[in-house]
């Protein structure tokens, strides 16, 4: 919940922080898969960015939103002070939450469905 609730605020640096190293893992585990299902290295480099450009490049989107809101003036800060406690709860369980940061990687599924670049997923 730390890193959710440290992107709602907007804590840039931590937010983004966290951001990178899930990212970084998560592509060393489908590197993985793609090197051990395919027969080629070309082949699995292949399926590995046809399986991770779409979710880095909202990853990257996501980032370059929040780097883009200015700091609230004095009005900003007591509306944001307020309103938080009400939006908190659903800001924190929308979609692009879920999506950002409730990426499942299955082991099990082969990578080499995705070295045409015929796979997209979240």
């Amino acid at each position: 919940m730390q890193h959710h609730l440290a992107a709602v605020l907007g804590v840039r640096g931590l937010a983004q922080g966290v951001l990178v190293l899930q990212a970084a893992d998560e592509g060393a585990v489908e590197l993985a898969k793609a090197l051990r299902d395919l027969p080629t290295i070309e082949g699995a480099f292949a399926a590995y960015e046809a399986l991770r450009r779409p979710r880095v490049e909202r990853i990257v989107k996501q980032a370059a939103r929040v780097n883009n809101n200015k700091a609230a003036g004095p009005v900003g800060r007591i509306l944001r002070d307020l309103l938080m406690p009400l939006l908190l709860p659903r800001l924190a369980n929308g979609e692009q939450t879920r999506q950002t940061y409730g990426h499942h990687i299955d082991w099990s599924t082969s990578a080499a469905a995705a070295e045409g670049g015929g796979l997209a997923r979240n």
